[in-house]
């Protein structure tokens, strides 16, 4: 059985509201923009020979990623950046590796529940003193996904308007903008956390999550599990 496919965090096509760019002074940034799809933006060496560093940060409101075990970055220009997730109970960011590569780089989430339960953001971390002749280095971002779902069955589809073979009981919208979700009749239903902790239940024709952490959640009907999504 195939793994579930990723969760998308941003495919970065249109230029991403949500982030941000600083420099510390000792390199400059040009503004974030979007070439062939992608968002892209450029470090300027300032040519004092020391190391300058430029942060960039996705921002994601507030999301459950307990139970996922996978980062995934597609982008060209950063190897050698620190990939960081910053969540609401830490005082800091918490890296997990470096790009090492051009195009996916993965990085496993070895972090407590207490480190991703409420992620706040992605953080991308750029040091430089070597900016070679043309003295600019350009980072392009393509697509940036969750996956590794190892404690969630592989019957798991793609989280859009999703049928359940066994019923044919459809669930909309998912993801969900703000925590309701609606069934295409009424059933008996249980939505749990990924690691299987019964949050919801209930015999009715929808799903209110509005109270919980937006993030990745499992819904049960009719002994078929699909994942369904707060954003």
């Amino acid at each position: 059985n195939a793994n579930p496919k990723p969760i998308l965090l941003s495919d970065f096509e249109n230029l991403e509201t949500r982030s941000t760019l600083i420099s510390d002074g000792f390199i400059t940034t040009q503004p974030l923009g979007v070439v062939s799809g992608a968002n892209q933006y450029t470090l300027i060496d300032n040519t004092d020979g020391k190391v300058g560093c430029a942060t960039y940060t996705l921002n994601l409101g507030l999301q459950n990623w307990y139970g996922v075990k996978e980062l995934n970055i597609n982008t060209t220009g950063a190897i050698g950046s620190e990939v960081f997730i910053k969540d609401k109970s830490s005082a800091s960011p918490k890296s997990i590796g470096k790009v090492t590569k051009t195009g996916l780089n993965t990085f496993e989430l070895n972090l407590l529940e207490s480190e991703l339960d409420e992620v706040e953001a992605v953080v991308i971390r750029t040091c430089e003193n070597n900016f070679g002749t043309s003295n600019t280095k350009t980072i392009r971002l393509n697509e940036l996904t969750l996956g590794g779902f190892s404690d969630i069955p592989t019957s798991i589809e793609k989280p859009e308007q999703q049928e359940f073979e066994s019923s044919q009981i459809s669930v909309f919208p998912n993801p969900s903008l703000d925590g309701i979700f609606n069934l295409s009749q009424t059933v008996n239903w249980t939505v749990t956390s990924i690691l299987g902790d019964v949050l919801e239940s209930g015999r009715n024709d929808n799903i209110n999550l509005s109270s919980y952490p937006k993030g990745v959640y499992l819904l049960n009907v009719n002994d078929r599990i699909e994942r369904i999504i707060v954003q």
